[in-house]
């Protein structure tokens, strides 16, 4: 038993990790190799609610700013959870 910030706890209980929690895990592992090996193939723009382009890999999912003046990718988009920052 240790101390914590909410009180005794057996050390078992401190280490535990759910079958779904450990599947979340491997998943969010794998694709973030996924990403990082990805040759990236892209979709054509598309457009959000709020008038923003973006385009999405085929492949890994991946989300990426697109600027029509420019017709190119400009930054990937990420949001904090990892999601990507855009919804059609």
């Amino acid at each position: 038993m240790f101390r914590s910030s909410r009180g005794l706890i057996r050390r078992d209980e401190s280490r535990e990790t759910t079958e779904g929690q450990k599947a979340v895990m491997a998943s969010n592992f794998l694709k973030r190799i996924l990403e990082i090996f990805c040759r990236h193939e892209f979709s054509w723009p598309h457009s959000d609610v709020c008038g923003r382009d973006y385009q999405v890999c085929m492949q890994c999912g991946a989300v990426y700013e697109y600027d029509l003046a420019a017709m190119r990718r400009t930054r990937r988009l990420v949001t904090a959870q990892g999601s990507a920052e855009f919804k059609s």
